[in-house]
């Protein structure tokens, strides 16, 4: 198993305490399961990144986080829930606000592939679209796509 990956489990179960545990499950059962999920879609050659968003939402509630993506390189973007998210939507903007890629089907992950032509700000905009009443808890990892 590739050491970054290790890495990077090992520091969504560490900080999974930072997010108190609301409804009947965690954040770090969304991190593990977004981790999980991007090694399924991508497959091998995927480098997912240290860095990584989570949180939790109330049911239909979103929320917006401000990436920086690199011009020529392929990112596969992850959005997952914990137990108790049912639907979980990902759609990414640029920074005038054009949609450049989403993944709204009913799902309590999604993955949106995305090669940006400039570098620069881009909007990840999560939305729990379905869950208990309680809400959910979510993550969202990035993995670089070996390209070619």
């Amino acid at each position: 198993m590739n050491a970054k990956i290790i890495i990077v489990v090992t520091i969504l179960v560490a900080l999974g305490a930072a997010y108190p545990a609301t409804g009947h499950c965690t954040s770090t059962e969304a991190s593990q399961e977004a981790v999980r999920i991007a090694l399924v879609a991508v497959g091998n050659g995927v480098d997912v990144q240290d860095e990584y968003r989570q949180g939790y939402l109330a049911k239909g509630q979103q929320t917006v986080t401000q990436l920086y993506l690199s011009k020529g390189q392929t990112y596969a973007l992850v959005a997952s829930g914990c137990d108790d998210a049912y639907d979980i939507d990902l759609a990414i903007v640029d920074e005038n606000g054009n949609l450049i890629n989403k993944d709204n089907d009913n799902g309590k992950a999604a993955v949106v592939r995305v090669t940006p032509r400039w570098s620069g700000k881009y909007y990840a905009v999560i939305k729990m679209a379905n869950s208990t009443s309680d809400g959910a808890h979510w993550a969202l990892i990035t993995a670089h796509v070996q390209n070619g």
